[in-house]
């Protein structure tokens, strides 16, 4: 018991500081059987705890025991269920080894305490091993390994399982390895727990480094080179392996590919029309390992399109005649087989050249080509189409056209055609006799002039000799020749107009039944009245070009009509443009106008281009006697028959009040009244 001023105090110093007093129960007075002075959260090197007591009787004690100094941990402490039980549960141990201390005491208080130190070790299973997952490189000899990081204080390790490989930082799950052989490499990560004590895991990782194809750049030929255009290249690899794709790539886009055999393949490209390069894309089968080799540049001869015989035609029997094959492309000289029922050769043959053939029996003697190489042995797209050589074939037709009608100045001509026979010809038209030409000749005749003519084609005798019948000639062929008109004779009747007046321009030609167009011009540029503005058109002989125009301008106006004839059908030739002009000068227009003046005064008003008035240079003006108001008020106003350059008049008020005279003004711009 505490009586009076009797207390307990407990206190603090830290670093040799202040005394400071605990927190919990650090100041104890009155009654009390056991209490725990507590402080917390206190930091600093140096701890000294100071207790001071008082009290008024010797007879006292006082006992202070279980003094703990601890640091403040983030985590709970270990909790005991029963301090004063020496077999009590412990529960929330910490990782490592958790000290515990049982103090025994004697029954009164009076003797020394005893206590021992109970140590229990805890050991937490780290989280279990996981290499992460394999690895596949193509040649590549190095990596980051992947395994999970240890937990709960536990220790990681590499070690090598097989294989080959170094990992640089054997404790660090994410380490670098190098040295990588080819093949399977197997690493084991293993996690120990922090003591010791739990069981260790473990996880195996395989890395597989494997290898590229071959490089087999300086085993590749190229089969042929250059090849025929449209004709596909081919290269050939030898040394191949067996488990890798031979693709041919060009353009960054691979093709058809080859499976390696460990010996020689032939890769072929499609149809070539240019020089193309190609690379090789070899690829593992497994593995998906890859090269890309060489570059193979295949060049292409020049395309060599058709080869055509000419020409089928006939010939007299028992002669020889020629032939030819005119060659499309490719590089010559040319090797040629045709055949005519046998085959023929002819070596370094020129594009065009001549052939003789025959003689053959009479009828059709079909002539074909067998085979054609140019210089680079490469062979045409098409081989053309057969020609026929016939042998007695007599004439039996002709027709005779021409250009048919035509203008004058225009040159015409005749062209005759023979069925059958043989070329050329020898024909008479209109009693002339024209040697030696062949079917589809054009006769010129040149520019003939104005008339209507008639050709006959009397006579056609072929190369043999052989006639066209009578009744297979043709019947006379005409045509005209029709003169051009000439719009000359076209008349103005008004040549200058006033403004708001009419043009009177009749249309004629040198040829009946011609038409005509027109168009106009203007100058100077101008504003024309809506409905009255010059416009272009056609027209018949006769026709009377009667436009009303009318303008906004003060100066004279020039329309131009250019006129262009036409002959009536079927030639409808055209003539040569005539022009025919109209000026249309101005009209004057002036506007109502006020003068005010003193008795005896004379006005004077002089209207000015602008505005809505038109006054043309020179313009006059005349007018009638002034209307006065009141009547007879003013004198001194008269009529003006002869034009003034101004309107004006002395006029006199005789009377005691304003007055007003008003004129009737007309202006006129040349002949024009406005």
């Amino acid at each position: 018991s505490m009586e009076s001023n009797d207390y307990i105090r407990v206190y603090y110093s830290i670093n040799g500081g202040a005394e400071n007093l605990f927190s919990t129960n650090g100041n104890n007075t009155g009654n009390f059987g056991s209490r725990t002075a507590s402080v917390t959260n206190i930091s600093g090197n140096n701890l000294r705890i100071i207790i001071r007591c008082r009290n008024n009787d010797p007879n006292e004690y006082h006992l202070f025991d279980n003094i703990v100094v601890r640091q403040v941990t983030a985590q709970s402490e270990p909790t005991i269920t029963t301090i004063t039980s020496p077999t009590s549960t412990v529960s929330g141990l910490w990782q490592g080894d958790n000290l515990f201390r049982w103090s025994v005491f004697s029954n009164h208080g009076g003797c020394d305490s005893a206590s021992a130190i109970y140590t229990i070790r805890r050991d937490i299973s780290p989280a279990a091993a996981s290499a992460g997952p394999a690895q596949a490189f193509c040649e590549t000899d190095n990596t980051v390994l992947a395994a999970n990081a240890a937990t709960n204080g536990g220790t990681g390790t590499w070690s090598l399982v097989s294989g080959s490989g170094t990992v640089a930082e054997p404790n660090n799950p994410l380490s670098a390895v190098s040295g990588l052989g080819y093949g399977a490499n197997t690493f084991r990560w293993t996690i120990t727990s922090e003591l010791g004590i739990c069981s260790a895991t473990n996880s195996t990782v395989t890395i597989t480094r494997n290898r590229n194809p071959l490089d087999l750049s300086g085993n590749v030929t190229i089969v042929k080179n250059p090849v025929c255009y449209n004709e596909p290249g081919q290269l050939e690899i030898t040394g191949t392996e067996a488990d890798v794709k031979y693709y041919l790539r060009t353009g960054g886009v691979d093709g058809a590919y080859v499976q390696g055999n460990g010996g020689t393949i032939t890769l072929t490209t499609p149809p070539l029309i240019s020089a193309t390069t190609y690379e090789i894309h070899a690829i593992k089968d497994i593995t998906g390992c890859e090269i890309i080799f060489g570059s193979y540049t295949i060049n292409v001869n020049p395309e060599f399109s058709l080869a055509q015989l000419y020409a089928s035609h006939n010939i007299c029997a028992g002669a020889t005649t020629t032939i030819s094959v005119v060659l499309t492309g490719g590089t010559g000289p040319y090797t040629i087989v045709w055949n005519d029922g046998s085959d023929h050769t002819i070596n370094n043959y020129v594009s065009g050249t001549d052939i003789t053939v025959g003689p053959y029996p009479a009828g059709t003697t079909t002539i074909s080509l067998v085979s054609v190489r140019d210089h680079n042995l490469c062979e045409p797209t098409s081989l053309g189409t057969p020609i026929g050589i016939t042998v007695g074939s007599t004439p039996t037709a002709a027709t005779l056209t021409g250009t048919g009608d035509a203008c004058v100045g225009a040159t015409s001509s005749l062209t005759f055609t023979v069925t059958d026979g043989v070329s050329p010809y020898d024909i008479v038209i209109n009693g002339v006799t024209y040697l030696d030409l062949v079917s589809g000749s054009s006769i010129d005749l040149g520019a003939l002039p104005v008339g209507d003519y008639t050709y006959t084609l009397t006579s056609v005798i072929d190369a043999c000799g052989n006639p066209v019948p009578a009744a297979g000639l043709p019947p006379a062929y005409s045509f005209s020749i029709n003169e051009i008109p000439s719009a000359s004779g076209t008349t103005n009747n008004a040549p200058e107009i006033c403004s708001n007046g009419f043009t009177d321009i009749i249309l004629q030609s040198s040829v009946a039944g011609s038409t005509f167009a027109w168009t106009v011009s203007s100058a100077p540029a101008t504003t024309w009245t809506a409905g009255k503005e010059p416009a272009g058109g056609t027209g018949g002989m006769g026709t009377v070009i009667a436009q009303n125009l009318e303008h906004e301008s003060y100066i004279p106006i020039t329309v131009t009509f250019t006129i262009t004839p036409t002959g009536p059908a079927p030639t409808y030739c055209v003539g040569l443009p005539v022009t025919r002009q109209v000026i249309v000068n101005p009209v004057a227009r002036i506007a109502n106008k006020t003068a005010v003046i003193c008795s005896g005064g004379t006005f004077t008003v002089t209207p000015a281009n602008g505005g809505t008035e038109i006054v043309p240079a020179g313009t006059t003006y005349t007018w009638s006697a002034p209307v006065i108001s009141p009547a007879g008020s003013i004198t001194g106003g008269s009529a003006q028959s002869t034009g003034q350059t101004s309107i004006s008049q002395a006029l006199t008020n005789t009377t005691s009040a304003s007055a007003t005279a008003t004129y009737t003004v007309t202006p006129l711009s040349g002949t024009c009244t406005g």
